[in-house]
């Protein structure tokens, strides 16, 4: 795994250090990234990217590093602290790769805890980034059929037996709005690093933010995308999917109340007893936020 961790280098010397040189060195041509559910493509809007989250947050330290990586795919999620702030702010990059060069990145920064760092009003926070990519019909995937079969995340790795079950259990609670499965998914003492939150929670917290989630989004349906797990650390992985939903609004029109929406999810396990004792979930509200928004 020396290539990955290659490339992983160049992505911490970015959001430490502001090495711009030295993650650009790492794209090629026809790189992909996508970050605040905008797609960029090119030097100037990927440096775009970059330069609005270092206007905001400046250079720090990386207190912690979670990582999970194949031959194919790689993840960070980085926890970077600041002099002067009390508040980390975390962030997640998942990157496809070629073992020298990345073809496509996905970041997804915690914007609440960016908010929370920078004694910003979340607001004005979301005021600032672009706007998501618009759905297209294409992207829409069929609602659920009572007679269909559909992909669990645990079928897009080769996991060892003794996590399929817990980790079939944690799908299910965001999949089919189960919340008691959290407690065949975790341990009861398990530590939940939920989106907005410094410091860790029960599974309790897990029910109470993903119930908050169901409420503001009817009619969800949730697609596993990727899942990177490796038999050199068989306690770990890490999953990417993505969640649609209806999202409500107070637009005077009434045709314009209800805007269909995807917001992407990171999601690092870590397994003990078989079932899950530590979990880092990364989410960017801004996205929910700006795609609920009404066009104007």
């Amino acid at each position: 795994m020396k290539a990955a961790q290659d490339l992983s280098y160049p992505i911490q010397r970015l959001f430490t250090v502001g090495d711009v040189a030295g993650m650009r060195a790492r794209l090629l041509h026809s790189s992909i990234w996508q970050q605040h559910g905008k797609t960029s493509f090119g030097d100037e809007q990927i440096t775009a990217h970059w330069m609005r989250w270092l206007a905001a947050c400046g250079t720090g330290i990386c207190a912690q590093t979670n990582s999970a990586e194949n031959n194919r795919e790689s993840v960070q999620i980085l926890t970077l602290t600041q002099a002067g702030r009390a508040t980390p702010v975390r962030l997640a990059v998942w990157y496809w790769h070629n073992g020298e060069h990345i073809k496509r990145a996905l970041c997804i920064p915690d914007t609440e805890m960016m908010a929370a760092a920078l004694s910003t009003d979340y607001s004005e926070i979301t005021q600032r980034l672009p706007p998501p990519d618009p759905l297209v019909i294409a992207d829409y995937d069929q609602q659920r059929h009572p007679l269909s079969v559909e992909v669990l995340p645990s079928q897009l790795a080769d996991l060892p037996s003794a996590i399929k079950p817990a980790f079939d259990a944690w799908w299910s609670l965001w999949q089919d709005g189960q919340l008691a499965a959290t407690e065949q998914a975790y341990l009861p003492a398990a530590k939940i690093f939920l989106p907005g939150k410094v410091e860790p929670g029960l599974p309790e917290a897990l029910v109470n933010y993903s119930a908050h989630m169901f409420h503001n989004l009817r009619r969800r349906y949730c697609v596993p995308e990727s899942v990177i797990w490796n038999p050199q650390s068989p306690d770990k992985l890490a999953v990417l999917w993505h969640m649609e939903g209806d999202a409500h609004n107070n637009a005077k029109d009434p045709s314009a109340r209800s805007r269909r929406i995807r917001v992407t999810v990171i999601n690092f396990l870590e397994f003990s007893q078989k079932r899950i004792a530590r979990e880092v979930m990364l989410v960017d509200q801004s996205v929910l936020a700006k795609s609920a928004q009404t066009q104007q």
